[in-house]
């Protein structure tokens, strides 16, 4: 699924596609202020987001094989909620 698959659901139901494509920026926006604000997003039936911290470790250079360090970073996380996980057994017990 693509935003634009998305903003087309989102029309069908507003009968207007500048207004789908309004109403979905403002919701990834809205996740972003979240994340930025906050560190973590929730969304029933789905899930949450999260920003963890991935700590400073040493790395090797591809090229070179020499050892160097790969500092810390900011990465976003997602886990899924309790609906989407019986959603998933659910479509894997069909198949």
């Amino acid at each position: 699924m693509t935003k634009r698959d998305l903003e087309k659901v989102v029309s069908e139901v507003t009968c207007n596609s500048r207004e789908a494509v309004e109403i979905v920026d403002k919701i990834i926006e809205f996740i972003q202020q979240g994340l930025l604000e906050d560190g973590k997003v929730q969304l029933g039936g789905l899930g949450s987001f999260k920003i963890k911290v991935r700590k400073a470790r040493k790395g090797i250079h591809p090229r070179t094989g020499k050892s160097l360090m790969i500092g810390p970073k900011r990465i976003i996380k997602f886990n899924p909620g309790k609906k989407l996980l019986e959603r998933l057994k659910k479509e894997e017990a069909n198949v």
